[in-house]
């Protein structure tokens, strides 16, 4: 059962085993009465400040004899997790349109089973909340004292201690829940427990507090934090089975294609889980395609379209093709819509955390890039273009980039491309999307490796503007302290336009620095290879499931993901020179005009520069996730991601043609996503202290 269950269940035992000891009177702290005729105790503040303790079995300061006093006190969960989602991928089965349906369960599945609501004050940002925002700063308590005993019927009565000079009085019938509001803060609170024929016990100690504590968390970021991937059932007529009938995809957003199975709503949901003396409101403004800023890469738009890139967390953002039939127009910026949902700067987040840069870097155009070098290889070898490697590429291209065309208009040029190439290794390679724009200075090439290096120069330049706009309260300051914040306004509402410059804008505030965490993307390049138990990490090589060969993706991670400014990034020889394959079935390395022996980072790799986030900005490195997918990337049998194969959708050949939600291709799984929650979660829990209370 989840934590928050268990808790409650406890404590009614630890009522009832209280109520059976032996009590003794007390005459410390005489009651006191309010001009409102409230009862209550004076509380001093060094009282005030007394560590919180549980108010299961304290002692009463007086009482006739039959009646005990005994209270508890709980907050609301605001994320529901006690049904499992049943998938259900047959078309004649009850369900289908639907996805499937939910299973009453009290243990949950770690899932919550509620959507997100819309913001009022964030516009048009969409569905993007859990739990209350409340205008006068309130949250539901429940007060319970049915573990009190006596004659007859009980009647509770709470005295809680606003401040030295205000009690709130609230009564009610013991056998009976009441739900009460109040701001976050601690509360002396005294019950006194009437039964038959004024019977009488009092609960006056000077620890039974109420403790107050909503978290309220921000998630932003790119797919690997909305959820990209999920729900996972099936789209609409990919088996070809029930051509007729609409299926959609059951986000949360459509147009951000946020999901309630993502790992970072199921890490905010462990926090909510971990207590019932707290809970959580989590504003999700992540949004798929997401990257830092505007302006990213020019690129051949006859095969990849305009990857110029649109927004995400500085700019606004506009998805590139429709969801479920609906073509969305721009949101405002994340930092925006989050300081709009903060009632406009009023509140100030506890914890905020994301997962940004990947589309900065390329992730997805690299793995173009690597699939028709790796294809090339294949057609080298065996003399010709395997059909289902080109309609793999095609519908990988057309998913990604839908301005391109469709996957049959792409698949001739596609074909031409591959068959042009010749043996090559990617990361030397010119990428088929390269124009002379996307030459890197200073060395002017086009070799993928040196693009991709202009890419992190240009991150790190970004995650310095991202900062600007996030205020951290305690801890190192943000640059300019949050007065140098910068957005791209949305001129003219939803149907609007972005403007054509940056101008000031409010930075969103959090409590500390360190609450500012920085997510990690999963290692994507790797798989285990090997007898079983005897394993080892390997990289990737080509497959009809991921498409790069060895040496494409031994360079990926080590630059792209673990390189450091200064330290050379050997690529050797594999299969030439007389060095042999590092395992059986390794693909060769070529030895020509795109083979380069070593390559120099300028700047460090997403790691490094997620660890310098640190130094400079006082932010929290999440990189667990980084070291523990090693081995489960795209190729891997125990993969944590979606295959590439899924972003063929129907196009794909059999077995190929009936993909979980397509655009989730090399996203991460329910696997990935578990682990997205643990250890997400962890350090959310380490910086809450929730699973302490």
């Amino acid at each position: 059962m989840p934590l928050r269950t268990a808790a409650i269940a406890i404590g009614s035992g630890a009522l009832l085993f209280g109520a059976l000891s032996p009590m003794s009177a007390s005459a410390e702290d005489p009651l006191e009465t309010d001009s409102s005729g409230a009862s209550s105790a004076p509380v001093t503040p060094d009282a005030l400040e007394t560590p919180d303790a549980a108010v299961a079995a304290p002692m009463s300061s007086s009482r006739k004899v039959g009646t005990v006093a005994r209270w508890d006190w709980s907050m609301p969960a605001q994320m529901k997790d006690d049904k499992i989602w049943e998938v259900v991928a047959d078309p004649g089965s009850p369900g289908y349109l639907d996805g499937g349906f939910y299973i009453d369960n009290p243990a949950g599945d770690g899932i919550p089973d509620n959507k997100m609501k819309k913001t009022k004050q964030s516009g048009n940002s969409g569905y993007n909340r859990y739990g209350p925002l409340p205008k006068n700063g309130k949250y539901k308590v429940v007060l319970d004292g049915s573990a009190s005993q006596g004659p007859g019927q009980l009647t509770c009565k709470w005295g809680i201690k606003l401040s030295k000079k205000k009690t709130k009085t609230v009564k009610s019938k013991c056998k009976k829940k009441k739900k009460i509001k109040l701001p976050e803060g601690k509360y002396r609170t005294i019950l006194t427990v009437t039964g038959k024929g004024g019977a009488q016990d009092v609960n006056n100690q000077k620890k039974n507090k109420i403790k107050v504590k909503n978290h309220l968390m921000v998630v932003m970021g790119d797919s690997y934090t909305s959820g990209e991937g999920f729900p996972p059932f099936y789209e609409a007529n990919t088996s070809g089975t029930n051509p007729g009938v609409p299926r959609f995809i059951d986000w949360d957003d459509n147009r951000c294609h946020r999901s309630r199975w993502s790992g970072m709503v199921r890490a905010a949901l462990r926090v909510e889980e971990a207590s019932d003396k707290s809970n959580v409101t989590l504003v999700d403004v992540a949004c798929s395609g997401a990257q830092v800023s505007s302006g990213n890469l020019i690129a051949n738009t006859a095969l990849l379209g305009d990857i110029s890139g649109q927004g995400g967390i500085l700019h606004p953002q506009k998805p590139a093709s429709p969801t479920n039939g609906v073509a969305y127009g721009w949101a405002p910026s994340q930092i925006d819509q989050a300081y709009a949902a903060l009632r406009n700067g009023k509140l100030v987040a506890d914890n905020l955390y994301f997962t940004i840069g990947g589309n900065d870097v390329l992730f997805s155009p690299m793995v173009v890039a690597c699939g028709v070098a790796g294809a090339s290889t294949l057609v080298a070898n065996f003399k010709q273009v395997p059909e289902y490697v080109v309609e793999l590429l095609a519908g990988l291209i057309a998913r990604q980039y839908p301005i391109a065309g469709t996957p049959e208009q792409l698949t001739a040029e596609i074909e031409a491309v591959i068959k042009a190439s010749g043996k090559q290794n990617c990361y030397g390679a010119e990428p088929i999307w390269a124009v002379p724009e996307t030459q890197s200075s200073p060395s002017s090439t086009k070799a993928l490796w040196a693009i991709i290096q202009r890419q992190l120069e240009q991150l790190q330049i970004r995650y310095n503007d991202m900062a600007k706009c996030i205020k951290p309260l305690k801890g190192k300051k943000a640059p300019g302290n949050g007065k140098r914040c910068q957005t791209y306004s949305l001129q003219g509402g939803p149907s609007g336009q972005p403007a054509k410059s940056p101008s000031k804008s409010k930075a969103v505030k959090v409590t500390k620095a360190k609450n500012i965490i920085h997510g990690s993307y999963p290692d994507l390049t790797s798989g285990e290879k090997g007898p079983i138990g005897g394993r080892t990490v390997q990289p990737c090589e080509w497959t009809p499931d991921y498409p790069a060969d060895s040496i494409s993706n031994r360079w990926a991670y080590d630059l792209a993901y673990d390189g450091q400014t200064g330290t050379p990034v050997e690529m050797p020889p594999w299969g030439n020179g007389g060095v042999p394959l590092p395992y059986s079935g390794a693909n060769e390395v070529h030895l020509g005009p795109t083979y380069v022996p070593t390559v120099d980072p300028t700047v460090p790799g997403i790691r490094g520069l997620i660890q310098q986030n640190k130094s400079l900005y006082g932010w929290t490195p999440e990189l667990k996730m980084l070291n523990a997918s090693r081995g489960h990337g795209g190729c891997a049998l125990d993969s944590w991601l979606f295959p590439a194969t899924a972003a063929a959708g129907g196009s794909a050949p059999a077995p190929y043609n009936n993909p979980p939600n397509s655009s989730g291709a090399m996203h991460p799984n329910d696997q990935g996503q578990a682990a997205y929650a643990k250890y997400m979660g962890d350090v959310l829990l380490k910086r809450t202290g929730a699973n302490k209370k």
